[in-house]
This record gives C-alpha cells, sequence and structure tokens, in this order.
C-alpha cells in the first residue's frame, strides 16, 4: 500500500501541476497579449499624433498665407483710401476755387470800349447751373453729353468737373469711354 499511495500521491502532484501550469500558462499569455495590445494601441496613439501635428501645420501655413493676402488687401485699400481723399479734396479746393472765379466775373462789369472794325466782341456769361443756363424749351442735354460737349470745346476736366458738380475721375472715365467708342 504505500507504493500505491505514493503513486496515488503522485499521480495527484502530476494532476495539480499539470493543472497549475495550464493556469499560469494562461495567465502569462493574457498579461503579454494585454502589453501587446497596450503596445499597439500606444503606436496608433503615436501615429495619430504625428498625423494631427501635420495637418495642425498645413493649417496653420494656410492661415498665414491668408493673413498675409488680407494684409496686402488691406493696404491696397488704405492706399486707394488715400487717393480717394486727395481727389475729395481736390475736388473741394477748385470747386472753392472755380466759386470765387464764378462771384469775381459776376461782380466785374461787361467791357463798354468800342470794338475796333466793327466787329462784334462775343461776351460770355460765366456758366452757372445747368437749369438757369438752359431755355424751357430746349431739351434737357445728359451729363454725358454735356461733359462731352465741353471736351470738344477744350475746356479741361478740372473746369467740366467744377460746373457740372462731379469728380474729375468720372469726367476723365466718360471722355476715355468715348474716345474708345470712335
Amino acid at each position: 500500500m504505500n507504493m500505491t499511495a505514493i503513486f496515488v500521491s503522485l499521480g495527484t502532484s502530476l494532476i495539480t501541476a499539470g493543472i497549475l501550469y495550464l493556469i499560469l500558462n494562461k495567465k502569462i499569455e493574457r498579461k503579454q497579449s494585454t502589453e501587446q495590445l497596450l503596445e499597439s494601441v500606444s503606436s496608433e496613439i503615436d501615429k495619430l499624433i504625428v498625423d494631427l501635428n501635420r495637418t495642425a501645420d498645413r493649417n496653420i501655413a494656410l492661415i498665414e498665407d491668408r493673413v498675409k493676402s488680407l494684409n496686402q488687401l488691406i493696404q491696397g485699400a488704405d492706399r486707394r483710401l488715400a487717393l480717394l481723399r486727395k481727389e475729395i479734396d481736390k475736388h473741394t479746393a477748385s470747386r472753392g476755387t472755380y466759386s470765387d472765379l464764378r462771384q469775381r466775373v459776376r461782380k466785374t462789369p461787361a467791357p463798354t470800349e468800342p470794338i475796333p472794325n466793327g466787329a462784334e466782341k462775343k461776351v460770355t456769361p460765366p456758366m452757372s447751373s445747368s437749369s438757369e443756363g438752359e431755355s424751357e424749351e430746349a431739351p434737357k442735354k445728359s451729363k454725358r453729353e454735356q461733359i462731352l460737349d465741353m471736351h470738344r470745346q477744350g475746356i479741361s476736366a478740372d473746369i467740366i468737373a467744377s460746373r457740372l458738380d462731379t469728380t474729375v475721375a468720372e469726367i476723365e472715365l466718360i471722355i476715355s469711354m468715348s474716345e474708345e467708342g470712335r
């Protein structure tokens, strides 16, 4: 019996050792698979971070380019505004000058000296607003026609602009468009 008890005890020990081996092996495999899973997740996260950094860098570069182009547009608009202010100042100054000239011409009496050789001297009154200078029977000319008529008479764009209460730029534009159409 002694032998039998030894064999039974040995068999039980072997079976218990085998079962413990299988249990521990499974736990080790789970632990290793968890570590592998963590490593794969970690590598995926690293790849995502790299991709996000690239995308952020690209987006920042795009935004910086757009900011540069917006700054250039703002500078261009500022230059145009400065030119517009200068034109407005010129227009205001010329308007004041021509209005002073009109007042002086109105105050100056017409010449009464005799005209040599019996020729008539044509005295043109200063131009005032279009409603005073035109008769009611004659059809009213458009602003464009008035500009072109004065230009054909050799009147400068500055004077035309002051007489018609418009800008020099508009006068020059209408004149250049009419010359292109010829």
